[in-house]
């Protein structure tokens, strides 16, 4: 074995779906973007005229339920995260359901529909990627002081 070999063998990390941490942001953030599109839909009634409140109330009722399914969605997501009867899958289906609730939110409030990126990051696959012990992954510069390169 070479001196300059490493005495530990890289670990691999696993491939596949989004880690449990990606998982329970992007849940917590699509719930986040929900409430904000109920909020302005909220805001749009208080400063409507009389002949376009029913309509607006209607969005608002819409946006409001489907901000309570995101909330909902982010709180199952941690709970599941923690419990070890669950599933490991559980926290992904959940932030996967919170998003869905998001961008219906959003469209119903007619703004912009943001949570839409987090449906990429929801279903953005992991590839494997070699890391060392002891090391921070993607701290390329890290391990190359450490190795003294």
């Amino acid at each position: 074995m070479p001196d300059n070999a490493p005495a530990v063998q890289p670990q691999v990390a696993p491939a596949g779906d989004p880690s449990q941490q990606t998982c329970l942001q992007v849940a917590r953030q699509a719930a986040i973007l929900a409430a904000t599109a109920a909020d302005d839909a909220m805001t749009a009634v208080c400063h409507s005229r009389a002949g376009v409140v029913a309509r607006l109330e209607a969005v608002m009722h819409a946006t409001h339920k489907e901000a309570v399914e995101a909330e909902g969605h982010a709180d199952r997501a941690e709970r599941y995260a923690d419990d070890p009867t669950m599933p490991s899958s559980a926290p992904l289906y959940c932030a996967r359901a919170a998003v869905e609730h998001a961008v219906r939110a959003q469209s119903a409030a007619g703004v912009e529909t943001m949570a839409e990126d987090l449906r990429a990051e929801s279903e953005r696959k992991l590839t494997k990627r070699v890391r060392h012990p002891g090391t921070m992954p993607n701290n390329f510069l890290a391990e190359a002081l450490r190795l003294g390169r």
